[in-house]
């Protein structure tokens, strides 16, 4: 029953804003898990975001229309490590057996070692307008993302004949997008007294590429 576990990170960041309209930002993140094999612990999860202040633009500025008005976009990779301590590793397990009359202590195959797991990634992209008007009492926020996970981590089945029904792996892929919206408004606001309202709206598709051999 014996369980530990290690995790270590090493994250970079880079943020760079040009005339407050144009804003970037640059990350890179090193992620080492004690649950994997030698060879598979560190992952390399880059990711980086774009945003345009489109407010400040004097072509927005002279429609009088938009307290603030950003459109952005940003893509990345992440991973997971979702899986158990000693994963990789064969075990065995206890089981009593009968011999010679008695009841005898002994040890059965528990489950086959993988040492080639690996981190599940999953990719992402995202993309939003952001909206204000009327000093900020009415706001939106339309946004779009497509996400795409790979090397997921899944017990998959095996034949019997080696002796163990299913095995942890790298196996399949799942892709999910959606869109969301979001509507805030100020209907009153006064010193003893402020109503707002929000209004979400969203829709999310999830699509499964590859998942065979997987109970």
């Amino acid at each position: 029953d014996y369980n530990a576990f290690q995790l270590a990170a090493w994250l970079g960041r880079a943020n760079y804003i040009f005339q407050n309209k144009y804003l970037f930002t640059f990350v890179g993140r090193v992620d080492g898990s004690s649950r994997f094999a030698p060879g598979n612990k560190y992952g390399f999860f880059p990711s980086g975001a774009v945003a345009w202040r489109l407010s400040e633009e004097p072509f927005i500025q002279d429609l009088g229309l938009f307290e603030s008005l950003k459109l952005r976009a940003s893509y990345g990779v992440s991973g997971s490590q979702a899986i158990d301590s000693y994963r990789t590793l064969a075990i065995l397990e206890n089981s009593n057996t009968t011999f010679n009359g008695s009841e005898q202590a002994g040890v059965t195959l528990g489950r086959p070692a993988n040492p080639d797991l690996k981190w599940e990634t999953t990719r992402q992209l995202d993309m939003g307008l952001e909206a204000s008007f009327l000093a900020g009492r009415i706001s939106f926020e339309l946004g779009y993302y497509f996400k795409r996970t790979e090397d997921l981590l899944l017990n998959v089945q095996i034949p019997r004949q080696t002796g163990f029904v299913s095995r942890l792996q790298n196996l399949g892929e799942m892709q999910n997008t959606g869109l969301e919206l979001i509507f805030n408004s100020v209907n009153i606001s006064k010193d003893d007294f402020r109503w707002s309202s929000v209004l979400t709206l969203s829709g999310n598709r999830n699509q499964v590429l590859d998942l065979g051999g997987v109970d």
